[in-house]
């Protein structure tokens, strides 16, 4: 941490004081700090600090995150601590006393935490939806939806595959098996809450989803770096598009004998995900496939010589 003259840190105050008042915003307070050498207004997070392979167990959201993206980056987004700690700029409208007993309202830049919800589960699944509402195009990177990856780790949860520990009256337990299928993660003041069923005014198994801890290496174990992801997909259909075209201008058509397991082993992609990569450009170029659906072999170039012939 940079230690400050008394002179630095009253210039550190006056901009602070210009950002409340509105008289700056933040990118041009860094820049007079840097400039002044006071160091960084906003706090800096050193991701180091913050590495989700340090954590011996991890939430729900984060295995979510794990499970959609292989991304310990995007896991980090849904660590407690980090999104505790992790703050910005917003400009806020707020008041002040005038000195007499009245208020005053003023507008300007204010230092908040970054993250004020404790929702990370639920708003992974927001942000999906509204950017599907929107028309956003799919994330290439991203293995899985939200949704799907919900439903994964859910399933597996409820398969006995890896176990879920919590607090339930001030000391740790496990999440019984059966009780997964009947779990549902809603929202609730700003939180992550699972219930048996969507009722809030029911009586029912309530559990603080950000309190749901699951094994790490289970995680790593069930969804691995190299899984099959949808961007390979992406690319795995971009080259059977490219090698169709080729073959419609002259050149030899891929074989549906051999493209699925090549394409599976090549793009990382599912044997189930390489033939629907092949179903979806079939539709495209009919060649693929012959009238009763089924792919069409190449054929020989050679005739067939009937026998006795001479």
């Amino acid at each position: 941490m940079i230690q400050l003259t008394e002179t630095q840190r009253c210039e550190r105050d006056r901009l602070f004081a210009e950002l409340s008042d509105g008289r700056l915003d933040p990118g041009d307070a860094e820049a007079q700090a840097a400039a002044l050498g006071l160091g960084r207004l906003t706090p800096a997070l050193e991701p180091a600090r913050f590495d989700p392979m340090r954590d011996t167990h991890w939430t729900l959201a984060m295995a979510v995150a794990w499970i959609a993206w292989a991304d310990l980056g995007r896991v980090r987004d849904c660590l407690p601590r980090w999104r505790d700690q992790h703050q910005d700029w917003f400009w806020r409208e707020y008041t002040v006393g005038d000195g007499t007993g009245g208020i005053l309202v003023r507008a300007g830049w204010l230092l908040e935490r970054t993250f004020k919800g404790e929702a990370p589960l639920f708003m992974l699944s927001l942000c999906e939806a509204i950017e599907a509402s929107e028309g956003v195009p799919p994330d290439v990177a991203q293995r899985a939806t939200i949704h799907d990856a919900k439903a994964d780790l859910w399933a597996k949860l409820g398969a006995g595959q890896l176990k879920a520990i919590t607090i339930v009256d001030g000391s740790p337990r496990q999440i019984p098996e059966h009780e997964w299928p009947f779990l549902e993660p809603i929202e609730h003041r700003g939180t992550d809450v699972l219930r048996a069923g969507r009722d809030m005014f029911a009586m029912a198994t309530t559990y603080n989803a950000n309190d749901i801890l699951l094994w790490r290496e289970d995680v790593l174990r069930l969804w691995s770096e190299r899984a099959p992801t949808a961007a390979g997909e992406v690319r795995a259909e971009k080259s059977l598009r490219a090698l169709c075209e080729s073959a419609a201008n002259g050149g030899l058509w891929p074989k549906a004998s051999e493209w699925p397991a090549a394409a599976a082993k090549e793009f990382n992609i599912s044997g189930r995900g390489a033939l629907r990569v092949w179903a979806k450009v079939a539709e495209d170029f009919p060649a693929l496939s012959s009238s009763a659906g089924k792919p069409k072999r190449r054929r020989a170039d050679t005739t067939k010589v009937k026998r006795g012939a001479n």
